[in-house]
C-alpha cells in the first residue's frame, strides 16, 4: 500500500516545485538509490529537470555537454510501453551499457554504476522521465521497481502540472493559471469552481460549471468517476482514479480530466482552493489511448498490458495463453480496468482506448 505521507508530498510538489528534491530523496530511499531526478520535455522541446543534491553535478554536466546524445534507455522504455519503472538491465545488455557514451561519460565518472526509471508520455505531448542511480556492485532489482510502481500515476499528474509551470513556483493563482497553458480550474472542496482559465471555459458543453458553480462533465460515466474523485479527495492513497477519461464526441476529441489535490504550501498559491483540475486533449490521430492510460491512469502494469491487448482486438483466451495468466485473473483485471475508466461493456472500453467515436448504443 502506498505511503499516504509520500503521496501528499508528491501532490504538494505539483504546485511547489522546490519540494521535488525532498520527494525524490524519499523515492530514492524506497528503491535503494543514491540519487534521483525528474526530467520534463515539452512539445516545443523545452527540457527541465530537478534533482536530489547527490545528482546535481552529473546532471549539470550532462545538460551542458551531453544532452545531444541519444539516450537509449528512455527511448526503449517508451517503445516497450511498460506501465511502470524499469531497471537499466531490463532495457539494455551489460555490453550495451559498457559502450553507452552517456553511461561512460556522465554516470560512471560520478560514482554511479546502475540506473533505473520510468518514461511517461502524456496527452499534451509532454514526456516525463523519473531517473534514479546507485553506486556499487548490486544493480537495481525487479523488486525495487515494484515498490515504486504504485506512485507512478501520482508522479505523472504532479510532474505534468509542475512541468507546465516550468518547474518554477507560481507567484499567485493568476500567474499559475497562465503558466500552465492547459485548460485548468481551481476548485473548492466538493468541486465548486473558484477560478478557471480561458481554455477551460472553451471546453463547454463537455466540461461545465453547473448550479452553485460545481464543475461537471457531460459524459455520464466520466461524471460518476469525477464524483468519486471529489468524495475521496482527502484520502491520499485512495483506490479511486484521479484521472478521468472522456470519449470523443461531435464536440471534440477525447479528453482526460486530472484531479490534483492542493496540499499544504500549495494552498498558499491558490487561496481557498483544495483541488486543481487539469484537462488534456487526446489529439494525435491513430495513437491508442492505452499509451496515455499507462502514464496517467491508476492502472497497474498488468491492467495496462491487458487494456492494450483488448484494444488490439485480442480475445481473453488468447491473452491468457500468451501471458500464462488464467482467464479468471484476466476477467478480474478487466473488471477493474472498466471500473477505472467508467465503461460498462468491452466494446465501449475499446472505443475509449482507441480515442475513436463516442460509444454507440448498440456496442457489445
Amino acid at each position: 500500500m502506498p505511503d499516504d505521507d509520500l503521496i501528499t508530498a508528491i501532490e504538494e510538489a505539483a504546485v511547489v516545485p522546490e519540494n521535488w528534491p525532498r520527494v525524490l530523496e524519499q523515492l530514492a530511499i524506497l528503491a535503494g538509490a543514491d540519487a534521483a531526478a525528474v526530467w520534463t520535455l515539452s512539445p516545443a522541446g523545452k527540457l527541465g529537470s530537478i534533482t536530489t543534491p547527490s545528482y546535481a553535478a552529473a546532471h549539470a554536466d550532462y545538460l551542458a555537454n551531453g544532452s545531444h546524445l541519444d539516450n537509449m534507455r528512455p527511448r526503449r522504455a517508451l517503445a516497450g510501453r511498460h506501465a511502470g519503472f524499469l531497471t537499466d538491465l531490463e532495457l539494455c545488455s551489460p555490453e550495451e551499457l559498457a559502450q553507452d557514451p552517456i553511461y561512460q561519460r556522465f554516470i560512471k565518472p560520478y560514482a554511479f554504476d546502475w540506473t533505473a526509471g520510468t518514461a511517461i508520455p502524456v496527452p499534451s505531448g509532454d514526456i516525463i522521465v523519473f531517473d534514479m542511480a546507485r553506486g556499487g556492485d548490486t544493480p537495481f532489482s525487479r523488486g525495487d521497481m515494484e515498490v515504486l510502481d504504485p506512485y507512478r500515476p501520482y508522479l505523472a499528474r504532479a510532474a505534468l502540472l509542475a512541468s507546465r509551470q516550468g518547474l518554477e513556483r507560481a507567484r499567485a493563482a493568476t500567474d499559475a493559471m497562465e503558466l500552465i497553458g492547459l485548460p485548468a480550474a481551481v476548485l473548492a472542496p466538493g468541486g465548486r469552481a473558484l477560478s478557471v482559465n480561458a481554455p477551460f471555459e472553451a471546453l463547454s458543453p463537455r466540461v461545465t460549471a453547473r448550479a452553485f458553480g460545481l464543475v461537471g462533465l457531460a459524459d455520464p460515466a466520466a461524471e460518476a468517476l469525477l464524483a468519486q474523485a471529489y468524495a475521496a479527495i482527502d484520502q491520499a492513497a485512495s483506490p479511486v482514479p484521479r484521472s478521468v477519461p472522456m470519449p470523443a464526441t461531435e464536440h471534440g476529441p477525447a479528453l482526460i480530466v486530472h484531479i490534483v489535490p492542493l496540499r499544504h504550501d500549495a494552498r498558499d498559491v491558490f487561496t481557498g482552493g483544495s483541488i486543481m483540475m487539469l484537462v488534456t486533449e487526446v489529439t494525435s490521430p491513430g495513437v491508442p489511448q492505452t499509451e496515455l492510460l499507462t502514464g496517467l491512469f491508476d492502472l497497474t502494469p498488468a491492467e495496462s498490458r491487458l487494456a492494450r491487448a483488448v484494444a488490439a482486438g485480442q480475445a481473453l483466451s488468447d491473452i491468457a495463453a500468451t501471458g500464462r495468466t488464467s482467464i479468471g485473473t484476466l476477467r478480474t483485471q478487466l473488471k477493474s480496468v472498466m471500473a477505472k475508466t467508467g465503461t460498462r461493456r468491452q466494446g465501449d472500453l475499446v472505443r475509449l482506448l482507441l480515442a475513436a467515436a463516442p460509444p454507440s448504443r448498440d456496442s457489445d
